[in-house]
């Protein structure tokens, strides 16, 4: 065996060597630069993974309140129209007064349901922003709550710096 090891030229001491240099700098970089780095992409991964899961949250929300909306408005719309064809059959019955009156009083109905419409709609949006504020405030105190100080603190600055130079 030691004439064949030897007929291909190979030191088995400076390969014994080299396996063990191998070996401690296989250690060493596991330890110190692979290890580190693979718990820095799980927490990237697992920030990312919550960012999306409130993207989605919010998004839900969005899409229950538009439906909400889309619902109050065709009631709305349904009980003006009932009332439009109560204000006909009344005005076929009483004549050319009561079509003048009942037309007023179902387009200020028609207008307040409108007002109403719009108040819901914009409560509905209020509190999608606040509920979407919510999530967001509370995404990014878990980003920033997991940074180190220093790292926080360079990108505060730097954002705050950034702000100062574009007047905004």
């Amino acid at each position: 065996m030691s004439e064949f090891i030897a007929h291909f030229g190979v030191n088995w001491q400076l390969l014994l060597a080299q396996v063990i240099n191998f070996a401690l700098l296989f250690l060493v970089l596991k330890k110190f630069a692979f290890g580190p780095l693979g718990g820095l992409l799980r927490a990237r991964r697992e920030k990312i993974k919550e960012g999306i899961r409130m993207h989605e949250e919010a998004r839900h929300i969005l899409d229950e309140l538009d439906l909400l909306r889309a619902e109050r408005v065709i009631k709305a719309e349904k009980e003006a129209y009932m009332i439009m064809q109560d204000a006909q059959r009344l005005a076929r019955d009483r004549g050319e007064e009561l079509i003048t009156a009942t037309h007023e009083k179902a387009e200020t109905i028609i207008a307040d349901a409108r007002r109403i419409i719009a108040q819901e709609k914009e409560k509905i949006s209020q509190d999608a922003i606040k509920d979407t504020r919510r999530l967001i405030a509370e995404g990014i105190r878990r980003v920033i709550g997991k940074l180190p100080p220093e790292t926080r603190d360079g990108v505060l600055i730097e954002d705050a710096l950034r702000a100062i130079k574009t007047g905004v």
